[in-house]
């Protein structure tokens, strides 16, 4: 399955608008406004609330949980930075870890499992944001909230605004 993640450039905090292979909006990323600069609220368009994503405090680096049901379900840090490239390891509970690699600033990474590339990203032509391809077999929302996590990161190191600290 295909995603499109767009920025909502008008919103007060970092919210983003994610689209199905149709067009149609699939779900909404709530960055709660300047009061919680840390915190997103991953959310169906019911607004029920699939994960919660927050900035792990005292923590070395940059690392951030995704939590489900009140359970955190992944951990996602950066690993390494030298010049365009980067990569991001996803601790999920159990031997299915992640890592994200690629070119993050221009949005064209992979995610992998072990050697098995289960995800994708490339920057949507002509568009404020990225396309998230996605194997059938994987969990959209851990993902797409990962995805959201690494475009965060990357556009605050990057220089890029955002209020996501």
């Amino acid at each position: 399955m295909r995603y499109v993640v767009k920025q909502d450039l008008s919103a007060w905090g970092d919210d983003f608008h994610i689209f199905d292979e149709q067009g149609m909006e699939a779900y909404y990323v709530d960055g709660a406004g300047i009061a919680l600069r840390s915190q997103l609220s991953f959310l169906d368009m019911q607004q029920r609330e699939l994960a919660y994503i927050a900035q792990t405090m005292f923590s070395w680096g940059t690392e951030y949980t995704i939590s489900q049901r009140g359970q955190v379900v992944a951990k996602v840090s950066q690993q390494s930075i030298s010049g365009n490239r980067c990569s991001f390891h996803i601790d999920v509970p159990g031997p299915d870890d992640l890592c994200a690699e690629g070119d993050f600033y221009n949005d064209n990474y992979a995610f992998k499992r072990g050697e098995i590339i289960v995800a994708t990203s490339t920057k949507e032509p002509n568009s404020q944001g990225f396309g998230v391809k996605i194997l059938a077999a994987e969990d959209p929302v851990l993902i797409l909230a990962s995805a959201v996590v690494i475009d965060l990161v990357t556009r605050d190191s990057g220089g890029r605004s955002s209020l996501f600290k």
